[in-house]
């Protein structure tokens, strides 16, 4: 548990965005909320209905870029894992 004077990290939704395809219904899932707040935070600031993520909702984004950043480090990591063995062994049978 975080100390209640430590700020939990947030990721603006354009950050997430550069890094992750996601669709509106994702973004509602991934932050907990339905699609209609998500589709405000694409409207115009000028929109009367426009209204930004909350910062819980930029915590949520957070957390799933965090959770998908290290799981695609440990696919790569097994992938490279897997080629080192692979070169390996085949360097034995040919040496």
């Amino acid at each position: 548990m975080l100390p209640r004077n430590l700020k939990q990290p947030t990721v603006e939704l354009e950050e997430f965005l550069n890094c992750w395809k996601v669709n509106h219904a994702e973004l509602a899932q991934i932050c907990e909320c339905n699609i209609s707040t998500v589709e405000q935070w694409f409207l115009s600031p000028d929109n009367a209905d426009y209204c930004p993520p909350t910062e819980l909702h930029l915590q949520l984004l957070a957390q799933a870029h965090y959770l998908w950043r290290t799981e695609a480090r440990k696919e790569r990591k097994s992938r490279l894992r897997q080629m080192y063995w692979e070169k390996h062994y085949r360097g034995d049978l040919d040496g």
